[in-house]
């Protein structure tokens, strides 16, 4: 029996955060998991006399998470004038339940705010085990006017080869796909600013 990859779908939202210079800080993220996922990372959490989840919990989980992402970049790819960024340990980051799915919004913080130019980032993981892309297609930008006025954004489609998606389709749900193949299957987010 096939199961496919991907197991899990993430729908995203992301923002590049400025200073009040103009530079960029880094990237805000929020990740909306799909209802099976959402299901499964909730299931036997207990529930107060009015269904509400335990708001402790759900944080934990969110903690946990991001600490285990932090070793892979939390599958988030950044390129500054085509020098690869690496972000700081994530420390701000909130969780909750919306239309019965689990959200986690997060900021991923840059060592040194830089100018903005030619910047590119993608988000995926990259074993394809999960899936994330971009909900409606619409970049933010924060924390600054004139960088919100002065800055515009482009989608690059993935655009995966017809064996590639045949073999994440034969693939197994013990079966991983290796590391790397995920970029083939991510969107590429370019910003300019003038």
């Amino acid at each position: 029996m096939s199961y496919a990859h991907p197991h899990a779908w993430i729908d995203l939202q992301s923002s590049v955060v400025f200073n009040d210079e103009g530079q960029v800080e880094g990237l805000k993220l929020r990740w909306t998991f799909d209802a099976l996922y959402t299901g499964f990372a909730l299931s036997g959490v207990k529930r107060d006399e009015d269904g509400n989840l335990d708001k402790t919990f759900i944080n934990e989980l969110a903690k946990e998470n991001l600490t285990n992402l932090e070793d892979y970049s939390y599958f988030t790819f950044m390129d500054v004038a085509g020098e690869k960024q690496n972000f700081e340990t994530v420390t701000e980051f909130s969780t909750d339940i919306d239309d019965g799915r689990l959200w986690l919004e997060f900021n991923l913080p840059l060592p040194e705010a830089l100018d903005p130019k030619d910047i590119t980032y993608s988000v995926y993981d990259p074993t394809y085990y999960i899936e994330i892309l971009h909900k409606d297609r619409l970049i933010a930008f924060e924390g600054n006017q004139t960088a919100e006025e002065n800055c515009s954004y482009d989608f690059t489609d993935p655009e995966p080869t017809e064996e590639l998606i045949s073999r994440m389709a034969d693939l197994d749900k013990t079966e991983t796909a290796g590391n790397g193949v995920g970029q083939f299957f991510a969107e590429k987010v370019s910003v300019t600013c003038f």
